[in-house]
């Protein structure tokens, strides 16, 4: 999956990497990614303009890409505190759990994907990915437990 980028990227990364499809939210005071996920950030674009075949603005495509909450994701993933990549993140906290909630799903289809088609070390990636980003009040039923 995307030139094998998720197979060699960190659990961290992979995660960070799945936010920009996410993410739509235009930031205009966004910071620019991490030098390590600002590369990840142009192996997507990349990828993503290598392998349209379709007639599609390509331009515009591959710039929806948004890596704003790349870093606070990332964090996540790492385990920071929820209070910690608000700062980092700098959105609206619901917009947040959402994106993060969402990017569980995704992972949860990769997971089913790479299981369809034997990749295996694939698949225990994505399952560690979920286990790491699967927490706290992110994942809370109700804030008013």
């Amino acid at each position: 999956m995307f030139s094998g980028v998720f197979k060699e990227a960190k659990v961290e990364e992979l995660v960070s990497l799945l936010s920009c499809f996410v993410w739509r939210e235009r930031l205009p005071d966004a910071a620019k990614p991490k030098e390590e996920l600002d590369l990840l950030f142009i192996q997507l674009q990349d990828t993503a303009t290598r392998g349209l075949n379709v007639d599609i603005d390509v331009e515009s495509f591959v710039h929806s890409f948004r890596p704003d909450i790349m870093e606070a994701v990332y964090a996540w993933a790492k385990g920071s505190k929820f209070y910690e990549i608000m700062e980092i993140a700098r959105v609206f906290e619901g917009s947040l759990i959402r994106a993060i909630r969402r990017m569980e799903e995704v992972l949860q289809q990769l997971i089913v994907a790479a299981k369809s088609i034997g990749e295996t070390q694939l698949e225990a990636k994505l399952e560690e990915s979920v286990s790491k980003i699967k927490r706290d009040i992110v994942f809370a039923a109700s804030l008013y437990l």
